[in-house]
């Protein structure tokens, strides 16, 4: 059955209604049931679930100088930083805290020695290349264990040319090395010399040492280069920061003397 024309019809009022109904109201409603649902958010949150507990406010103090607290349901401590993973140079280490400095750093306390003293990060000196300490100015060579350095003294002026060299596994003493000098220890160190005063040849290293030890020495050959053995024992007169006993190899070749300690022995030296 055909419907009335009035009612299939399509007038300004109709298109009115249709846009109110179809679209307006829908929008409405969409934006009425948003608001409800945050409401109901909001309410949810402000009750607090009945296994919720409030953890102390309390701060533990980690290895590395950071800080953690509690947390989570038990209240336990959040776990520390493992360690450091990056630092620059200069920055803190030690402290009441302990703070440690990564691999490949040293803490330097800049002479401080008392407890809980600070000190910062200072990068270790490169290892020498392949392990072996080359000295081409006084033609010798040496190996190093990993985590060694080598000290070098020199003492050049109008009447010396010569070196005292000795290992360390201190890193500060490779870094500063002018002031390692002065700590060195005699009986520890190689002695390399192209000039020194009064000794300029294995017969002058011979006649200065039996000043003060009773020395016996063996004749030996290294790398085709003779020298000698010597062992000797302090007299008893002599004072007392004297190494007590000595044991060195002693070899001139191409106008050096070398007096290696008993501590370079195994570490395959050699004569560039």
């Amino acid at each position: 059955m055909p419907l009335p024309k009035e009612l299939t019809t399509v007038t300004p009022l109709s298109k009115t209604l249709a846009s109110i109904v179809f679209v307006t109201l829908p929008i409405i409603a969409f934006l009425f049931g948003m608001r409800y649902q945050r409401m109901l958010g909001d309410d949810k949150v402000n009750i607090p679930p009945s296994w919720q507990k409030t953890c102390t406010l309390e701060a533990k103090i980690c290895p590395n100088g950071s800080t953690v607290g509690r947390s989570g349901p038990n209240c336990e401590f959040t776990p520390c930083p493992s360690k450091i993973t990056e630092v620059e140079e200069g920055g803190f280490c030690g402290g009441i805290a302990g703070v440690q400095c990564p691999n490949g750093y040293y803490c330097d306390y800049g002479g401080k020695n008392y407890p809980d003293a600070s000190g910062t990060c200072i990068k270790e000196p490169d290892q020498p290349k392949d392990n072996k300490y080359v000295n081409e100015n006084f033609g010798f060579s040496f190996n190093l264990n990993q985590g060694e350095w080598v000290v070098v003294c020199p003492n050049l002026n109008e009447f010396n040319d010569n070196i005292a060299v000795w290992i360390t596994t201190d890193p500060r003493e490779a870094k500063n090395q002018g002031s390692a000098c002065a700590r060195e220890e005699s009986g520890k160190e190689l002695f390399t010399s192209r000039k020194a005063n009064n000794l300029n040849s294995i017969e002058d290293y011979f006649t200065t040492l039996s000043r003060d030890y009773n020395i016996e020495k063996e004749e030996i050959t290294l790398l085709g280069v003779r020298g000698y053995k010597v062992t000797g024992t302090r007299n008893s007169s002599d004072p007392a920061p004297l190494p007590e006993k000595i044991k060195n190899l002693v070899f001139f070749n191409n106008g050096i003397l070398y007096v290696i300690p008993s501590t370079l022995w195994s570490r395959n030296f050699s004569f560039l």
